[in-house]
């Protein structure tokens, strides 16, 4: 469904990003407590509270002296991150991209199969290890594919920001369309389907390293709600740069499925302000599902993400997912689900009969989201338990296990991942490669300047 008729915005009523007069205020404060120390004890613990949520943990604990311009402005709407952050993201973003993927090439190969097939194939106890599917054991669907192709554009979009002198009007959506458009192309559509017309250089122009690896030339069950509204994108022009684009105001359908999920948790990177990685994640998932609840999952991924890169435990990134939530309009099934989910998760109920009557048999964004928080819940200290937990049942288990797998990478870390799954899995050493580029932009203390760099990264026509 293109972008026409009037219908309300779906954003939020007021997204918080910069200083709000209440902040100011705090931040005033809590300069005051900083510097003398002329607070007690529980107010000291009230500010050290708020200021974790609204300044960022690497900010606290370097005891910086905040202010309202300048720096701290700047934080609160860019990827600039201080040396503690750095090293969260340097040590945790593997184990999220690769236990992600490993969560879908676990689950990928029973994806359109109901319990009683996965039972009737692996036994009793289900899929407890890798499967050779069709296309080989140890492959990974489109899931992982549109993964790393929005984390590649993550890469793209901060090499534009620094072009742009870090003005916080630079947002990532550009480059995830076009990185998007290029996952497009892989899956056999040809180049003038893919991009707008005045997007078609000659020859075409192609960005990030992704697109040069034959490997992800292959369709693997693509979503096809992602290819439909993706090809939309070609029928934009510059005369009505809207059309075939999805946006909160006129989405491109109404789909609910969770083709688009788990792309949004690569979005953590780009900010750590809860608000802004929600609206972010969201927008991830919105480019291909228009409804509600084909979107917002995705915020609530991004979120729960973002905390977890930055070493905040799940009960926290749970509850500060459910409070961005709980803003936008039509959050009621992710809510619903969420919720379920907690209930399942830290009954350890989380067996396959459970997960299908609880999420009926889940498909939808919002249950295959609660399906993945269930088992991060019932096993918060065992990645392999989690990940097979999110794979056995009726639903979509590709995305289940991948939501999974990057929820206990980023938690636990690239160890916690069993070692036989790490070494068979596809595109591992690519991912790998991908990662040490999207430190080498975010964390390095000289990003690359190298012509070369700004060639392969920078988004332009």
């Amino acid at each position: 469904m293109s972008g026409s008729g009037d219908r309300p915005s779906q954003e939020p009523r007021a997204e918080v990003v910069e200083l709000t007069p209440e902040e100011a205020q705090f931040i005033d404060a809590w300069r005051q407590y900083w510097r003398g120390g002329s607070v007690n004890e529980a107010e000291s613990a009230v500010f050290d509270d708020i200021a974790r949520k609204v300044l960022g943990e690497g900010f606290v604990r370097q005891r910086l002296v905040p202010d309202a311009s300048g720096f701290l402005a700047q934080r609160r709407v860019v990827p600039v991150y201080d040396e503690t952050s750095c090293g969260e993201i340097a040590r945790n973003l593997p184990g999220g991209v690769l236990g992600g993927m490993i969560g879908d090439v676990l689950g990928s190969p029973v994806e359109f199969q109901t319990w009683n097939d996965i039972k009737r194939d692996c036994g009793g106890s289900g899929l407890t290890d890798y499967i050779y599917p069709h296309w080989g054991k140890g492959s990974i669907s489109d899931d992982s594919q549109m993964m790393l192709f929005v984390l590649e554009s993550l890469i793209m979009a901060r090499v534009r920001l620094r072009e742009a002198d870090f003005d916080q009007r630079v947002q990532p959506r550009l480059e995830t369309q076009i990185a998007l458009a290029q996952w497009l192309h892989t899956q056999g559509v040809e180049w003038n389907a893919v991009l707008p017309p005045d997007m078609r250089p000659e020859p075409a122009k192609r960005y990030g390293k992704l697109i040069a690896y034959p490997e992800l030339f292959v369709q693997r069950a693509p979503d096809v709600v992602s290819m439909s509204a993706l090809g939309a994108f070609a029928s934009s022009t510059a005369s009505d740069p809207g059309e075939g684009l999805s946006s909160f105001t006129f989405p491109i359908n109404d789909s609910q499925e969770a083709g688009g999920l788990a792309r949004a948790a690569m979005t953590a990177i780009w900010t750590d302000v809860p608000e802004r990685a929600f609206k972010i994640g969201a927008t991830t998932s919105l480019i291909t599902h228009g409804h509600p609840s084909g979107y917002l999952p995705g915020g609530v991924l991004a979120v729960l993400a973002q905390h977890l890169l930055h070493d905040q435990s799940f009960d926290v990134a749970l509850q500060a997912a459910m409070y961005q939530l709980g803003r936008w309009p039509g959050h009621e099934d992710t809510t619903r689900a969420l919720n379920a989910a907690i209930e399942l998760g830290r009954s350890g109920q989380v067996s396959a009969e459970a997960l299908d009557e609880r999420f009926r048999r889940p498909r939808s964004a919002p249950g295959v989201l609660g399906v993945a928080v269930a088992a991060v819940l019932a096993y918060p200290e065992d990645f392999a338990a989690a990940v097979c937990a999110a794979v056995n049942h009726s639903g979509n288990s590709a995305t289940a296990g991948a939501v999974c797998g990057v929820l206990m990478g980023l938690k636990l870390g690239r160890k916690a991942i069993p070692q036989p799954w790490r070494l068979h899995m596809e595109l591992r050493y690519e991912a790998e490669e991908l990662l040490r580029d999207v430190v080498a932009e975010f964390c390095a203390p000289q990003p690359p300047e190298s012509q070369e760099w700004r060639e392969r990264y920078l988004v332009s026509f």
